[in-house]
C-alpha cells in the first residue's frame, strides 16, 4: 500500500482541459480524474489491459472506466515523437498529496487496438507500468459494450461490425511505486 494513501482510487485535477466529450446521459465531472490503478499499472475490477500498437511500436493499454480522459505516458509520447498541441496546464493530484502536471495534448493519434484503428486525443502523464490509459472519453465512443471479466474480453459494435478485444492476464503485474 502506498504511504499516505487514503483508500480512494480516484485522482482529481485542478483545472479542466479545454475539450470535453459530450453525451446526453453522462454528466462529465468538472475536473479530470484518473484512478490510482491507471497511474501505477495495477488492474482492478473496472479495468482491463490489452496489447495494441501506435505507429510501429507495441504498447500496453489499460482500459479504465474510472478515468475520465485518455492519457499517454510521457515516455511513449516522446518515443513516438507525437506533436504536442499546447493546452492549459492542469494538475492531477495523487491521493497522497503528490501532484502530476499535464502540459499538453496529442490529437488524432492513430491507435491500432487489435485490428481496429481509432483516432484519439490523449493527455500526457508520467504513467508507470503501462503506456496508455483509455478512459470514459474513449468508452463513450463505443456505446454498448459487453465485457467478460473472467475471459478478459470486450465486444462492441464499431462501423457496423462486431469487434472483440482480448485482454492480457494480470498475473504478471509487478508492484509499482511513485
Amino acid at each position: 500500500m502506498l504511504e499516505g494513501y487514503d483508500g480512494s482510487d480516484t485522482l482529481l485535477g485542478d483545472n479542466d482541459p479545454e475539450e470535453q466529450p459530450a453525451q446526453e446521459n453522462y454528466e462529465e465531472p468538472t475536473e479530470p480524474a484518473i484512478t490510482l490503478h491507471a497511474l501505477t499499472g495495477w488492474t482492478a475490477p473496472k479495468t482491463m489491459r490489452i496489447a495494441a500498437r501506435i505507429g510501429s511500436h507495441d504498447v500496453i493499454i489499460l482500459i479504465d472506466s474510472g478515468s475520465t480522459h485518455n492519457f499517454i505516458s510521457e515516455r511513449i509520447a516522446n518515443l513516438l515523437r507525437l506533436l504536442v498541441v499546447p493546452t492549459k496546464t492542469f494538475t492531477v493530484r495523487f491521493a497522497n498529496g503528490e501532484n502530476l502536471r499535464c502540459q499538453g495534448q496529442f490529437e488524432e493519434v492513430q491507435v491500432d487496438l487489435q485490428g481496429t484503428i481509432f483516432s484519439l486525443t490523449f493527455y500526457s502523464l508520467p504513467l508507470i507500468g503501462l503506456d496508455v490509459v483509455l478512459g470514459i472519453q474513449w468508452l463513450e465512443l463505443l456505446g454498448s459494450v459487453v465485457c467478460d471479466w473472467k475471459q478478459l474480453t470486450m465486444e462492441f459494435l464499431w462501423e457496423n461490425q462486431t469487434k472483440k478485444l482480448i485482454g492480457i492476464d494480470g498475473q504478471d503485474i509487478r508492484a509499482a511505486s511513485l
